[in-house]
């Protein structure tokens, strides 16, 4: 095996050094295993294309997932359209051709003399997974080389993403390649979704980001597996969106009448998919005895491999008579298992886009499936299937009981399901789409992704300094092994903010948490760390501790204060917040904290030389003159019931009455507060005052001389011309519209709200005044 580690190295050094590797010769030459006598074909017909579709997985010896499928059926629609088709994968080596014209060429590499292959001694522990993988690499090589010598050039490689499998075809062959996503495997790592961590997860990194930037052309088959691919290795090129294409001919549904209809007819649904975490089969076996104690005539058949032993280990908690565990089905034969089923369940953790959401749609069946990753974009929730939340299996159970319990919508869904699937889905439209990105390959132009089927992605979106009152603020909140009380108290400050909230939990903790967005995490803190700060998709983020709160209007300012700086990072109220890209591609070993991580990105990206503009003053909390704290509650009951309820057009008339009152018009502003938090009393008890009148002006003497009292200290001033660049004046704008109530907020005539969205632009023009 020295032989494998030293072209391994050098071929990682190279990239490192930022230079093509040189072609692995010595490694090439001392492999075996391949298909050295493929027959001689002819030339394909005018017009058509020999594609060589390069996948480790390919039924029936490796169909073990997504990539055996796509691969399938991506194949058999290229050779239905005339198109010269070949395989390589592993198995053999051997030399297959089916009835419909595709060569399969199974290779099984091992090093000239050894007995066992190189899958073989990853499998024995003996050869770590990113040397197998780059050593099968070079045997597709070597191999493609040959078949291209015996049957002429492949126009066009279709390679795969997962650990750089078609990293070395891609450098070395010089044609036309494609890339399909299935998973980066560093992305899941980096997520821990049901993976062991790699020893070479920055090998790995390296290797799928070369990858990436080498091929002519990448598809993905789920926007989100797109955007977070790009996110991660922080890609800026184009990425067409391409789904899984699915044989409709095969897998069809049952003929009408065929499936027997009796009234005491049990309900029969079907989970098809490898026994392991990721998957979600924990979540289906907690919520079996649930739907078993509620509906007794509904049965589970549990379709794939078990090789984690999760069958065996909860056979005792299962109703024997109700659940039935079958081994792997061949791929031809899985349209039996959902035509003989009601409906399909998919309780993934998280799962890109997966074949068993399309294969029983297909099949007319309704799916129960998870809300994470791709899955939302196959499964219409409410049309072709129910979406839950992950790992819930009371959720779970519910879902699957109210398709139980009516027959009727069961039927229209699987109709639905099916009619989704022949307009989308289906392999000959995948396949005419993919002979499209094959040609734009091989002609080298800027590929134009359009259509219902296509999507054009752009990079992940940096904070506009423009628009960035679009921004969106993601906030992850660290909760393990802390109180519910604690967690909640920082979700109901960030409640009427706009923001996205994470809680990042222990398994254990996870039944105390508030409902919401749960990221249940183990492991070392380190990997915690790495997950997270590298899968975050909104504009800007922040970590905070459970129990930590935030004022009213943190995020507008987060945002609006990172929009004005042009900075990565910037601290409002002492709390660091981050433009998101600050963490793309970020690897930390094991031993660091959060407090450390945060650290190095503020230092990393703290730009000295562009000294924030000055901000107008932000008060810690409104202490003088406050009104009884028994007022601040009765005027938010007050409120929430004239917005809330029947009554609410009587707000004009209160507004009118309260105005003639003393300090009533502070009363009818309170009153007309976008959010209830500004009323209350702060956390520790010391009421707030209503706010200051806030007056806007472009220069300071257009601000001042809207103070109609003759004092200006008494009013909070915003001067426009001295606070921010000119394109940033229509987020001011927006900002202090949100953040101020109303009728306590003057502008002067020269405020421009052009640029304004329209919304904002009515709001503002009624505190538009003339100037002094």
């Amino acid at each position: 095996m020295t032989e494998i580690h030293a072209a391994f190295d050098r071929f990682v050094a190279a990239l490192q050094r930022d230079t093509l590797p040189a072609r692995p010769t010595a490694l090439l030459e001392a492999l075996d295993g391949l298909m050295l006598d493929p027959p001689a074909r002819a030339a394909p017909r005018p017009g058509r294309l020999r594609v060589a579709i390069v996948s480790r997985e390919y039924p029936p010896d490796t169909a073990f997932g997504g990539m055996a499928t796509f691969a399938r059926h991506l194949a058999r629609g290229l050779a239905d359209a005339g198109h010269q088709v070949t395989v390589v994968t592993v198995g053999g080596p051997r030399f297959e051709r089916d009835p419909i014209g595709i060569d399969v060429v199974r290779i099984a590499p091992r090093l000239r003399g050894a007995r066992e292959s190189v899958e073989d001694l990853m499998h024995h522990g003996r050869l770590p997974y990113a040397r197998t993988v780059f050593c099968h690499g070079a045997a597709v090589l070597r191999q493609i080389e040959i078949l291209e010598r015996a049957q002429g050039r492949f126009d066009v490689l279709d390679l795969a993403d997962h650990a750089a499998e078609g990293l070395v075809p891609a450098l070395v062959h010089g044609g036309a390649t494609t890339l399909r996503l299935y998973s980066p495997s560093s992305v899941l790592a980096a997520m821990r979704a049901g993976f062991t961590a790699e020893t070479e997860d920055a090998a790995l990194t390296l290797l799928e980001a070369t990858l990436l930037r080498r091929c002519d052309v990448i598809t993905a088959p789920s926007r989100e597996l797109a955007a977070r691919t790009r996110s991660f290795f922080a890609l800026t090129r184009d990425v067409a969106l391409v789904p899984n294409p699915i044989d409709t001919q095969l897998f069809h549904p049952i003929a009408a009448g065929s499936r027997p209809a009796a009234p005491g007819r049990a309900m029969h649904a079907c989970f098809v998919g490898r026994l392991e975490e990721r998957k979600g089969i924990r979540t289906l076996l907690a919520a079996i005895p649930l739907v078993a104690s509620a509906n007794p005539a509904v049965r589970f058949t549990i379709v794939g491999p078990d090789l984690l032993g999760f069958g065996a280990g909860h056979a005792r908690t299962l109703p024997r008579d109700r659940v039935l565990f079958r081994s792997r089905v061949p791929l031809e034969e899985l349209p039996r298992v959902y035509q003989s089923a009601d409906l399909a369940v998919v309780p993934s953790n998280y799962d890109n886009s997966p074949y068993t959401c399309v294969e029983p749609m297909a099949c007319g069946i309704p799916v129960v499936g998870t809300a994470v990753g791709g899955i939302p974009e196959y499964v219409a929730d409410g049309e072709t299937g129910c979406l839950v939340p992950p790992r819930d299996p009371t959720a779970l159970a519910e879902a699957i009981l109210r398709l139980a319990a009516d027959s009727r919508l069961r039927s229209h869904m699987g109709e639905a399901a099916r009619i989704r699937v022949e307009r989308l889905y289906d392999h000959r439209r995948v396949t005419a789409e993919m002979e499209r990105l094959y040609r734009a390959a091989l002609a080298a132009d800027a590929i134009e992704v359009s259509g219902a089927i296509d999507h054009r992605w752009s990079p992940r979106p940096t904070l506009s300094r423009s628009r960035p009152e679009l921004g969106r603020l993601e906030v992850v909140v660290r909760a393990a092994g802390s109180p519910a009380p604690a967690v909640e108290r920082t979700l109901t400050s960030l409640r009427d903010q706009g923001v996205e909230a994470t809680i990042l939990c222990e398994a254990e903790d996870v039944a105390h948490m508030p409902r919401g967005r749960l990221l249940v995490m183990s492991g070392s803190e380190g990997s915690v760390v790495r997950r997270v700060l590298s899968t975050v998709l909104a504009d800007a983020f922040v970590v905070l501790r459970a129990g930590t709160t935030l004022r009213p209007s943190f995020a507008d300012r987060a945002l609006c204060l990172l929009a004005a700086t042009g900075r990565r990072s910037v601290a409002v109220d002492g709390v660091a917040v981050f433009l998101a890209s600050a963490a793309l591609g970020f690897a930390l070993a094991d031993d660091w904290t959060w407090e450390g991580a945060l650290q190095r990105l503020a230092s990393e990206h703290r730009d000295d030389t562009a000294p924030p503009p000055p901000l107008a003053p932000w008060e810690p909390r409104w202490r003088a003159d406050p009104p009884p704290s028994r007022l601040s509650h009765a005027v938010a009951r007050v409120r929430a019931a004239l917005w809330s309820s029947r009554l609410r057009p009587l707000r004009r008339v209160l507004r009118t009455t309260l105005a003639v009152l003393p300090h009533g018009a502070a009363l009818a502003a309170q009153i007309s507060a976008r959010r209830v938090s500004d009323l209350l009393p702060s956390p520790d008890g010391v009421p707030r005052r209503p706010p200051r009148l806030t007056l806007v002006g472009v220069t300071s003497a257009s601000a001042r001389d809207l103070a109609r009292d003759g004092d200006p200290d008494a009013a909070e001033l915003w001067v426009l011309g001295e606070v921010l660049p000119a394109p940033l004046w229509p987020h001011v704008l927006c900002f202090l519209a949100r953040t101020r109530p109303v009728g306590l907020l003057r502008l002067a005539r020269n405020v421009p709200l052009d640029g304004l969205p329209e919304d904002y632009r009515a709001a503002l023009t009624s505190a538009v005044v003339a100037d002094s």
